[in-house]
């Protein structure tokens, strides 16, 4: 295997940069023999996610990254797809591109000055075939010869590199470490009516992604130590360290590598072991892992089993105070110095919702946030008294702004501040006002059973509102019509 990888690295080290619009050619697969197809047999099983085999070599010295990656991709839709689509979400930080960040916030972003980050895309293969393609912005598409037909699997291959710049976002690097957050080239999610292609928002988490299988190697030199989505395996070369991560029904991959990276762990009692990665020696570490396990334990218990062997939190630079990615949790440096560690807390509560359960960032957005904000609450308010107290003050605090209403479009919100005043405060008054209509262990009871059924999916507002209806065992058209699209601010209990 590792003389296998080599060569692959050595054919990524002679590909120099190429336009990035390509026709396919005579049938020339320019994949070595390991990325070539398996002939599919007439009759199989539909797998019911992707799976994504990636080989990554990164440069920490250039922050520089070549890959290869082969994608098994079933076309799930009812139409026969013309193109395939997929998400180069690094590119949203090019040059002539507008950054995905408010002007407010360039400076905490681009703490470094104006760096820029480029993800180039050299060859595409279906099935072995060299295949036209197009990468414009953070969009690729892919013509292949023959339309891919519902429920057909194909496998797409493909060959990149890229440039990291030095800034503090979900992918960025500062001197002690390079961290990459939707990183990896994925496949856009595609529907009925078409490809999803929005755009890199400035709010939120603008993405709207499957679930898959990842098996993602990555060689770095002697020294480094790799953190990453799922379960890690290394091995030591003369000059080389091979981390390789396997990941079965995650949302993404994200991994971050640094030569100054500490590391300690703890265990739930679900037996997840928490990881953290850290580079700052004068954080309390103990106190750092003691409270994720009992933000995890919390949450387990009141939403539902977390669903892998581990997670990792690793220490950043970020413009927000933490990120949330498939088993791993970004946080800069200052929210792990603080002590109170709240924003690590609500990005594991992220873990639930909207990266087991996924929901639409786009145009439904409250959803996962009120649900994460309203558990991250309920564990740090432990009794309904306290929460209800808290939850008082903060509808209070909203009937002093009742220009911003909950279901907003990601791309009309200003400001980041507005964004989360609608999707983190709003939405979780909501939940809470649920809760109080339902009934506490009610309430909870079903939202057990709405992360159970839609579970490594996606579930939209309609989904969440009908199995309401179904737990509460009345309608609530009414109570959710006045939450989302009043401009009136509802009272929490309705007497």
């Amino acid at each position: 295997m590792i003389k296998i990888l080599a060569l692959l690295l050595l054919l990524l080290a002679a590909c120099g940069r190429a336009p990035q619009t390509r026709t396919a050619g005579a049938g020339v697969n320019p994949f070595p023999a390991v990325f070539e197809p398996e002939p599919m047999p007439m009759q199989r099983e539909i797998p019911s996610f992707n799976r994504y085999t990636v080989m990554l070599e990164v440069d920490p010295s250039a922050r520089a990254v070549q890959g290869l990656s082969q994608i098994e991709y079933t076309n799930r839709t009812d139409i026969a797809l013309d193109t395939l689509v997929m998400r180069i979400y690094l590119n949203a930080f090019g040059q002539g591109h507008i950054p995905p960040v408010f002007s407010g916030q360039r400076a905490s972003v681009f703490v470094h000055g104006s760096e820029y980050a480029r993800m180039d895309v050299q060859n595409v293969a279906v099935n072995g075939e060299s295949t036209a393609f197009e990468l414009e912005g953070t969009v690729l598409t892919i013509t292949p010869s023959q339309p891919i037909n519902p429920n057909q699997t194909v496998q797409i291959s493909l060959q990149f590199d890229a440039d990291i710049p030095m800034i503090a976002h979900r992918t960025g690097a500062n001197e002690y470490a390079m961290w990459m957050g939707k990183f990896l080239p994925v496949m856009a999610l595609a529907t009925d009516e078409g490809w999803h292609v929005e755009p890199y928002y400035a709010a939120g988490d603008p993405f709207l992604l499957e679930a898959a299988h990842f098996d993602v190697s990555i060689t770095t030199p002697i020294g480094y130590t790799v953190a990453g989505t799922g379960t890690k395996m290394e091995r030591i070369m003369e000059d080389t360290v091979i981390t390789r991560f396997t990941a079965n029904m995650s949302r993404d991959f994200a991994f971050a590598i640094s030569s100054s990276f500490n590391t300690a762990h703890t265990t739930t009692q679900s037996g997840t072991v928490v990881h953290l990665y850290y580079y700052t020696d004068y954080l309390d570490v103990d106190m750092i892992l003691e409270a994720a396990r009992l933000a995890m334990e919390y949450y387990e218990d009141r939403v539902g089993a977390f669903p892998y062997r581990q997670i990792s939190i690793v220490e950043v630079d970020l413009f927000v105070r933490a990120r949330a990615f498939s088993q791993v949790v970004f946080v800069d440096s200052d929210a792990l110095y603080s002590g109170r560690f709240s924003s690590l807390s609500h990005q594991l509560a992220r873990q639930w919702f909207p990266l087991v359960v996924a929901t639409d960032p786009f145009v439904e957005s409250w959803l996962a946030g009120g649900l994460s904000q309203y558990m991250y609450a309920s564990f740090t308010r432990r009794s309904e008294a306290e929460l209800a107290w808290h939850m008082e003050r903060d509808h209070s605090n909203a009937l002093e702004h009742p220009e911003i209403t909950i279901a907003n479009a990601l791309g009309t919100y200003a400001t980041w501040q507005a964004y989360a005043t609608a999707n983190y405060n709003l939405a979780s008054l909501m939940m809470h006002a649920l809760a109080l209509r339902m009934g506490m262990e009610e309430f909870w009871a079903f939202i057990n059973a709405f992360y159970r059924e839609y579970s490594f999916g996606i579930a939209s507002g309609t989904d969440f509102i009908r199995m309401a209806q179904e737990a509460y065992g009345e309608p609530l058209d009414a109570f959710f019509e006045a939450w989302l699209w009043s401009d009136v601010l509802p009272p929490l209990r309705v007497e």
